[in-house]
């Protein structure tokens, strides 16, 4: 959970929430009614992606999808409860769900990857934010299963990567290396983070021993608005070896389209 001198800063992402779930969360109500036959106990945060971008653009956030996690219930019974609204079941066991237009990311706590190098045997929400790859996606916040109004708010990192504007890598283990380090520098990209020293290293890496149809198929599954993967790999790697793999740094200029580099 938060640290006192945290405080102010979480409470103005559950401010930013609860505008972002009155507003524009049409989904929201559809998922609660799934839910609502479920055993009592059953909970739910937010998770990940959605939350840094409400905690750093606020009413700006155009999230591409949510991320919800559940506890207290079984997958056979959740599985029943979200048949309605299943696109697809994910590489990771849980489920993708359309609802009101909105693609949402679900599974059940215990599923988490995570949990696996952590050797974490009875996950909390508390343990969740541990469990992500980048510190600035270390967050959750309770999903209220009723109403509008947010819960508690966990976090590993989280409120002092965004005040540094850098992103670093949060749990080293990770089942999709390459895919995890194109995805990292295209979010440090779109909000203009450094990176830190264990990630810089990590995606120099990466990169040096990628080829050019590795990093386009990585580049197309990490759902990048970058028109050139070419520019904007090189542009790190450059960036990279001129500061120094392990060293902090900060982003180079990357236009989206530039043809001109390309080739």
């Amino acid at each position: 959970m938060v640290d006192a001198g945290e405080t102010t800063a979480a409470q103005a992402l559950k401010d930013g929430v609860w505008a972002f779930l009155a507003d524009r969360s049409p989904w929201l109500p559809l998922l609660q009614h799934a839910l609502r036959g479920c055993p009592e106990g059953t909970a739910a945060v937010l998770f990940g992606g959605l939350l840094r971008d409400l905690a750093l653009l606020g009413t700006a956030a155009r999230p591409r999808d949510v991320d919800v996690v559940v506890t207290g219930m079984s997958e056979g019974d959740l599985a029943d409860a979200l048949q309605p609204y299943v696109q697809r079941r994910t590489r990771f066991g849980g489920w993708q769900l359309e609802l009101a237009g909105v693609e949402i990311d679900l599974w059940l706590l215990g599923s988490t990857w995570g949990f696996g190098p952590l050797r974490v045997t009875q996950p909390t929400f508390a343990d969740l934010p541990r469990t992500t790859f980048l510190d600035i996606e270390a967050i959750a916040i309770g999903l209220p299963l009723q109403g509008y109004v947010p819960g508690e708010v966990y976090e590993s990192g989280f409120f002092a990567a965004l005040e540094r504007r850098t992103a670093d890598i949060n749990l080293p283990d990770n089942p999709y290396p390459l895919l995890s380090a194109v995805r990292s520098l295209n979010v440090a990209s779109r909000l203009g983070f450094s990176l830190g020293p264990r990630l810089s290293r990590f995606a120099y890496e990466m990169l040096r021993l990628a080829t050019d149809a590795d990093l386009t198929a990585a580049h197309g599954s990490a759902h990048s608005n970058w028109a050139c993967p070419s520019c904007l790999y090189r542009s790190w790697r450059e960036q990279i070896a001129y500061v120094g793999p392990g060293q902090v740094v900060p982003p180079p200029e990357i236009p989206h389209n530039a043809s001109d580099r390309c080739g």
